[in-house]
């Protein structure tokens, strides 16, 4: 039998497709094709397009001896466009003769189906009877079927990857074995958010944002990309063509973009595009801005050409989170021994070195300097706070956070350097007769409670606990320590 195989007196079948057939002990594999081409390949052989009629869909089973049967679908597009959907599937019996190399179909049902993207509406018949769109009623319409030739049939340029998107995401969740198109489609109502995206630029990254950015993929919201995610419109470009999109990324560009008005975003992006790499930009952007606000860094333009280009053409500095990692520490240590520097170094390495040595000889001198700025700032006083039992206080010097550690046996004076850069707060939780007496140490970073210790990294007792929520509530911090 051929690709056009007669059915039903007289009419013709277009089904074309190749039966791959393994043989024992792994050796060989036959390939039957619709068009009536036979050949052998190798086991691991990929069996590829047909050489006769260039068919290239496969239906791969085990050895056999005489025959096989299968049931198959061949859909036929009504009308199809961006917004819906309109297919009828032919379901037919496929019965395969080894011997005569035959394959014969019979035709069993003949469904209708048609879906509204927009509306999520599903019409559904079979043999000319509606039936309710459930999924059970839906799946047998693309009974054998493979993935392709369905989304060849439902969907368009632009909306394939999303139809794709709810049949191996959608149609398969938690313990959820078998992927199904029903499923995929009707669950596709309950994520606007996915349908969005997957008719946006960002269409690319749908897997990256369905397992990394959870809650706004499950959020209800119905709004333009560019709002869901934050960032000026015309970084949606910027971003579609990065490799891939998992929430760091996202966090440290909507952080630039939150600093930096648009046209200075954009910059960015278009210096890195040119002269990087854009999927690097997230890499640099806390030391960006840091350099911008904390070390007067105004001339965006020439900074991101300096880290991007001047490093690598003229020092060989080819990692652009390197270059603007050594420019930031050199004019941190350059503030610190409250000496003059060169913004953009003729040469960064040797500039920066130098300034290291310098700063290792009055490092202790310097760490208080850092140390007292910090810590006398509001945000980090506000949060003291004294009970009758309790209070909770915080340190003036750097040998307060040691002693605290070497009188607790923990590692708390470790955190020094995480204080001075401003990644975490550390308080001391204190009875309130003895202040001077150390208890238990509390860490925090953000508004968010880390870490509470006592002696040995033992856990604070009931009341003490009691107290730290007390001043958590107090002070609007939320608890997540491990």
């Amino acid at each position: 039998m051929t690709a056009a195989a007669s059915i039903n007196g007289g009419m013709k079948l277009d089904y074309r497709v190749q039966l791959v057939v393994s043989n024992g002990r792994a050796v060989d594999k036959d390939i039957y094709c619709t068009c009536g081409h036979n050949r052998k390949v190798k086991y691991q052989e990929e069996a590829g397009c047909c050489p006769n009629c260039g068919v290239t869909e496969t239906r791969e089973i085990n050895y056999i001896y005489t025959g096989y049967t299968y049931t198959d679908t061949l859909l036929k597009v009504i009308s199809k466009t961006d917004q819906e959907f309109h297919i009828k599937g032919e379901e037919f019996l496929i019965s395969f003769d080894l011997p005569e190399k035959k394959f014969t179909p019979v035709l069993k049902n003949v469904r209708s189906l048609s879906f509204s993207l927009k509306d999520k509406i599903i019409h559904l018949s079979k043999n000319g009877q509606k039936l309710s769109p459930t999924d059970s009623n839906i799946n047998p319409f693309f009974k054998g079927a493979s993935t392709e030739r369905v989304l060849d049939a439902i969907s368009t340029d632009r909306n394939k990857e999303l139809y794709r998107f709810c049949y191996n995401r959608l149609s398969c969740m938690g313990y959820e074995r078998n992927k199904m198109w029903g499923r995929g489609l009707t669950r596709l109502k309950n994520y606007p958010v996915i349908e969005t995206i997957g008719l946006s630029p960002l269409v690319n990254h749908l897997d990256d944002f369905w397992m990394s950015h959870k809650t706004l993929t499950r959020s209800k919201e119905t709004m333009s990309p560019y709002k869901l995610l934050g960032v000026p419109k015309f970084m949606l470009d910027f971003i579609s063509r990065m490799r891939t999109y998992p929430t760091f990324k996202h966090e440290r560009i909507r952080q630039l973009c939150q600093h930096f008005d648009g046209n200075s975003v954009k910059l960015v992006m278009q210096i890195f595009d040119e002269e990087s790499d854009i999927d690097k930009v997230y890499n640099i952007a806390e030391t960006l801005i840091e350099l911008n606000k904390d070390y007067d860094y105004s001339d965006l333009r020439r900074t991101i050409l300096y880290i991007t280009r001047e490093v690598k053409l003229e020092q060989g500095i080819v990692d652009p989170s390197e270059a603007i990692t050594l420019l930031r520490d050199l004019a941190r240590m350059s503030n610190a021994m409250e000496k003059s520097f060169t913004k953009y170094p003729k040469s960064l390495k040797k500039d920066h070195d130098v300034a290291l040595a310098n700063y290792k000889t009055r490092e202790s001198e310097y760490k208080q300097k850092e140390f007292v700025k910090v810590t006398e700032h509001p945000d980090y006083r506000g949060l003291a706070f004294t009970g009758k039992t309790f209070s909770i206080v915080g340190p003036n010097y750097v040998r307060e956070v040691i002693k605290e550690g070497e009188s607790l046996s923990h590692c708390v004076s470790s955190y020094v350097d995480d204080i001075i850069k401003r990644k975490c707060k550390i308080l001391f939780l204190r009875d309130t007769k003895q202040l001077d007496e150390s208890l238990v140490t509390v860490e925090v970073r953000g508004d968010v409670i880390r870490q509470v210790r006592g002696k040995f990294n033992r856990r604070p007792n009931t009341e003490e606990r009691a107290f730290i929520e007390l001043w958590a509530k107090t002070k609007n911090l939320e608890i997540q320590c491990h």
